[in-house]
C-alpha cells in the first residue's frame, strides 16, 4: 500500500492536464480485428503523415518515432484533441482507516464486446479481474471471470489481457488460457509454456526460456520466450497440443500479435543499422532501436515492416491496417506497405494498446491513469 502511494506521489511532477478529453461511459464495448497480411520493401521511406493531414519529410519517416518535431526532447508537443478519455483506472474506496486512493501501477487492460475489465495485484500476490471503477474486494479470478462472461461471447472472438509488454492472457467462448513459467532466478532455470486454466487445466509443453507476451488465432497459440541476455525466441503451439516450433530467434523480440496467416512483432535492429539518435531521447538503451516485423505463421524469414523505431509499446492489427507505438506515439500503416500515419502523440508512453469496434485503446501511464481511445 505505501509503495502505491509512493509511486503515485513520485509520479505527480509528469502529470499533465487533459482538459479536452471527453469521458464515455466505460460499457461502451468497442471486435478483434480481422486482419491481413501487409508487404512494405520501402517503409524506411514512407512519409509520415499525421491523422490532421500534415506531412513530415522522408528523412523524418525513416525514423518513424521518436517525431521529427519533438526537437531532440523527450515530450512531445500537446495531444491530439481527436482521443477520447474512456475512463479512469483510479480507485477510491473506504477502509477502516479511512479512504484510499489506489493509482493502478501495474495492470493488464482487456476491451471486449462484453466490456472492459482490468486485471492488477492489488490486495493480493495473485492478479485478479475487475470492471474499472470497482473496488479491489470485488475482484474475481480469470476462471471465475470465464464462467460469468463466456456465453455472452461471440464465436470467434477473443477477449485479449494486454499489459505494457503485450498479452498476457486471452478468453474466448471456449476457455481461458495465459502464458505462464519462470524466470530462473536463484538459480531455478527459466522457462515458459502455454497453460488452459478453464474450464479445464491444462499445461502445453514448455519451452526452457522465460515468458514474455503471447497471442492467439483460431489455430495456434505464439509467445516470445527470453533469455538472461537480450536474445529471444518466437514459439508456436497448435490449440489441439503437440511440440512447440520455434519460429524464429532474435535479440530482444517484443509484442506481439497474428491475424492467422502472419505474426506480427518488433524485433532490436541489429547493431549497424540502429538509428543513431533513438538512445539519445531518454529511451531505456536496453530497449530502443527496434523494428517492426512479420513472419508466416508457420515459420520462415522475418520481412521488416517498419525500421528505426526509438520504442515498441504495443502491436495491434486492425483490417488491413497494423497499429504500433513508439516513443509515445501511436502510427498506423497499411499491411501492403506505402505512409505511414502518426494517429496519437502522447507525452509518455503507450501502454496496453489494442484495437476494439473501430477504435484503438491504449492506457495513459502516470498518476491519471486513464484508458483512453480514439477512433480508426
Amino acid at each position: 500500500m505505501l509503495l502505491a502511494l509512493l509511486v503515485t506521489a513520485a509520479c505527480a511532477a509528469c502529470r499533465r492536464q487533459d482538459d479536452g478529453a471527453r469521458a464515455v461511459p466505460a460499457d461502451a464495448a468497442p471486435s478483434i480485428p480481422d486482419a491481413r497480411s501487409l508487404t512494405a520493401d520501402e517503409p524506411a521511406e514512407a512519409a509520415i503523415t499525421d491523422a490532421a493531414g500534415s506531412e513530415a519529410d522522408a528523412d523524418t519517416a525513416a525514423a518513424a518515432a521518436p517525431p521529427a518535431d519533438l526537437d531532440g526532447s523527450v515530450e512531445s508537443p500537446e495531444r491530439d484533441p481527436e482521443y477520447e478519455t474512456v475512463v479512469s483506472l483510479v480507485v477510491e474506496y473506504e477502509t477502516e482507516v479511512g479512504p484510499i486512493r489506489y493509482t493502478v501501477a501495474d495492470a493488464s487492460i482487456a476491451v471486449g464486446s462484453v466490456g472492459i475489465f482490468q486485471r492488477d495485484g492489488f490486495g493480493t500476490s495473485v492478479p485478479r479481474v475487475r470492471r474499472p471503477g470497482q473496488s479491489p474486494r470485488d475482484a474475481v479470478s480469470l476462471e471465475e471471470l470465464w464462467s460469468e462472461i463466456h456465453e455472452q461471447l461471440p464465436d470467434g472472438e477473443i477477449l485479449a489481457f494486454v499489459d505494457d509488454g503485450g498479452i498476457e492472457a486471452v478468453v474466448t467462448r471456449d476457455g481461458v488460457w495465459k502464458l505462464t513459467g519462470t524466470k530462473g532466478f536463484d538459480g531455478a532455470p527459466s522457462r515458459s509454456m502455454i497453460m488452459q486454466i478453464a474450464p479445464v487445466r491444462r499445461e502445453y509443453p514448455a519451452v526452457p526460456w522465460a515468458p514474455g507476451p503471447m497471442a492467439a488465432d483460431a489455430d495456434r497459440f505464439y509467445w516470445i520466450a527470453t533469455s538472461h541476455t537480450t536474445t529471444s525466441k518466437l514459439f508456436a503451439v497448435r490449440r489441439s497440443g503437440g511440440t512447440p516450433r520455434e519460429l524464429w530467434a532474435g535479440e530482444l523480440l517484443e509484442q506481439l500479435a497474428t491475424d492467422g496467416e502472419f505474426v506480427y512483432l518488433c524485433a532490436r535492429d541489429p547493431v549497424g543499422e540502429r538509428d543513431p539518435t533513438a538512445c539519445d531521447l531518454g529511451w531505456s538503451r536496453d530497449t530502443c532501436g527496434m523494428r517492426l516485423v512479420r513472419l508466416p505463421v508457420g515459420g520462415g524469414e522475418p520481412e521488416t515492416l517498419a525500421g528505426r523505431q526509438a520504442t515498441c509499446e504495443g502491436l495491434a492489427l486492425h483490417g488491413d491496417t497494423v497499429i504500433w507505438a513508439s516513443g509515445g506515439s501511436i502510427y498506423r500503416m497499411s499491411k501492403d506497405g506505402g505512409d505511414v500515419e502518426r494517429l496519437v502523440r502522447e507525452m509518455m508512453w503507450i501502454w496496453a494498446l489494442q484495437v476494439h469496434d473501430g477504435f484503438v485503446y491504449w492506457r495513459s501511464r502516470g498518476p491519471t491513469a486513464e484508458l483512453r481511445r480514439r477512433r480508426l
